[in-house]
């Protein structure tokens, strides 16, 4: 199993910040505030542990790590599309996509078999992983080939019977996931929602979901 860059260690500080803001009381917020004191010897009550997953976490096939590695961090979700398992997804070839997606399942039924929730990324299974050169989704004003993705992503997840939440592409202001304008991928991320939410109306759809630090001159 290949092993990603630090970014899973800076989705989980992020997770663990948001978590720990969660616990504290509620308080009246100030414009002019600057800093932010919280007391860790009052408790907020007992971890639930809702945080607690993984990126690329399993291998290809799904059979390893073991159960115990899950269950003893008290595991609910697993990010997966099939990223690196070859030279590209869906944009390169369908023999390409079916290999990402083959991968893609047998995790999924490894996670629902231990209990947890699948987050699907579906621009890995495009073939945007950082790793492979390919097209994106609207170029020079066609959305033929994404639009054929989209009905073959959506056909085999209800093949499957699977339930799912939707990252419909993550961290679009990466440059090695989005390499096209960002108007061009709002016209995708709308495109892509209206037709996950037509064939899955139950679905939950997340994101959409950034790379960098929220701040005010970030455009993302």
């Amino acid at each position: 199993m290949r092993l990603r860059s630090p970014r899973p260690l800076s989705t989980a500080a992020v997770l663990l910040a948001t978590l720990a803001a969660s616990l504290l009381p509620a308080t009246a917020s100030h414009a002019a505030d600057t800093s932010v004191t919280v007391d860790f010897a009052t408790s907020g009550g007992a971890p639930t542990y809702h945080a607690s997953g993984t990126i690329y976490g399993m291998a290809p096939d799904g059979s390893l790590p073991q159960d115990h590695f899950f269950k003893d961090i008290k595991w609910h979700f697993m990010r997966a599309g099939g990223a690196q398992l070859n030279s590209g997804g869906y944009a390169t070839s369908l023999a390409d996509y079916q290999t990402r997606w083959n991968s893609t399942l047998a995790q999924y039924r490894r996670t629902v078999a231990l209990g947890g929730t699948f987050v699907l990324l579906p621009h890995d299974l495009w073939g945007a992983d950082g790793t492979t050169s390919q097209g994106w989704p609207g170029d020079n004003g066609s959305w033929t080939q994404f639009d054929n993705f989209v009905t073959q992503l959506i056909s085999d997840v209800k093949a499957n019977n699977m339930t799912v939440q939707w990252d419909l592409w993550n961290e679009p202001d990466g440059s090695k996931f989005w390499g096209a304008s960002q108007s061009q991928y709002l016209q995708m991320w709308s495109r892509f929602y209206a037709k996950v939410r037509a064939a899955f109306p139950n679905q939950l759809i997340v994101g959409p979901s950034t790379a960098s630090q929220p701040n005010t001159s970030n455009t993302w």
